[in-house]
Parts: structure tokens; C-alpha cells; sequence
């Protein structure tokens, strides 16, 4: 059911993390926004936010259904994305994002749950930002940002029963 990696953290200590191919924001998971509009996945709702001056390129970002091309999309428009303003939003953003997807799809609420107590991990050959690169047990790198984000969500699921969903972090399209 889940990967598995048995991993050493740096103070020596050996811990067996998790990860679900479906935790990751390119697999399918309808997130229905308070305008009716459903991106299907969380990756498309994710790279959208990064251009709330822009209702235009957010509505043609969340009407593309393979997360790919979402985020190519958004990456053709770079030009339009205010760094600085970005890079002190996208954590908020993400979380938001991750919050809406699972409280969204009580399957997927329960597949978190389920990873309980592991770690979780995205592993990544290259995003050592929301994930971590790993070479060997003693040898990985990241942030892993975004298994950060799930285990708070794992977290309000076991303690709410639902995770807490913030206000948008930005706006999104109507």
C-alpha cells in the first residue's frame, strides 16, 4: 500500500517514512472551490494561486487536467510572478491547497490516517524543497516541505476529524 524508506536521520536515529503516490498534488483529486470551478488536481489549484492578479491564466490553469501542463503553463508565465511576494506566499499556499484536497476526499483523508505514525516523505529525484533526494538511507537531502504539510494535516484529521481550512491565501478565480 504505501512506499516505504528506511532512512537515518542525522542524529543516527534509523526511521521507516512513508508515501502514497496519491499524497502527491499531480494525482487526480477533485477539489471543488466556493465558485463551483474543479480542478482535478491539486497541483493545477497550487500553480493557479501563483497569479491572483490574473483571473484569465488562473481560470485556464485550473481547467487543465493533467498537472503537467498546469504547471508548464504557469511556468510559461514566470515573467508575471512576483518572486519575492511568491516565495513568502507558497508554504501558506500549499497548505491551503493540501487542506482542501483532503477534507475534500474523505477516501484520501482515511489513506493519511492510515500512514500513522510514520514520517511522510515525497521522494524526489530533483525537489529537495517539497521533498527530500534520496540517495541511500545515510545519504538524502530536502526540506520535504510538503510531507511536512501532510503530517499537519494527518494531525487535524486525528484530532478534529477534520483539517482546518484557512481562508484563500490568495485570490482564485471566480
Amino acid at each position: 500500500m504505501f512506499q516505504r524508506f528506511e532512512l537515518t536521520r542525522r542524529d543516527g536515529e534509523r526511521v521507516e517514512a512513508v508515501w502514497h503516490r496519491k499524497f502527491s498534488n499531480f494525482a487526480r483529486s477533485r477539489i471543488v472551490l466556493p465558485s463551483g470551478l474543479a480542478p482535478a488536481t491539486a497541483e493545477a489549484l497550487y500553480q493557479a494561486a501563483k497569479f491572483p492578479g490574473d483571473p484569465e491564466l488562473q481560470r485556464a490553469i485550473l481547467l487543465t487536467a493533467d498537472p503537467k501542463a498546469a504547471k508548464q503553463l504557469a511556468r510559461q508565465h514566470e515573467a508575471k510572478l512576483e518572486g519575492a511576494w511568491w516565495a513568502g506566499k507558497k508554504l501558506e499556499v500549499m497548505g491551503w491547497v493540501v487542506r482542501l484536497k483532503f477534507a475534500q476526499n474523505p477516501r484520501l483523508a482515511e489513506l493519511l490516517l492510515a500512514s500513522r505514525p510514520a514520517p511522510i516523505v515525497e521522494p524526489s529525484r530533483f525537489d529537495d524543497f517539497w521533498g527530500l533526494v534520496i540517495q541511500s538511507p545515510e545519504k538524502w537531502r530536502g526540506k520535504n516541505w510538503l510531507g511536512r504539510i501532510l503530517m499537519e494535516v494527518r494531525a487535524e484529521l486525528e484530532g478534529q476529524g477534520s483539517p482546518s481550512i484557512p481562508n484563500p491565501p490568495v485570490l482564485i478565480a471566480e
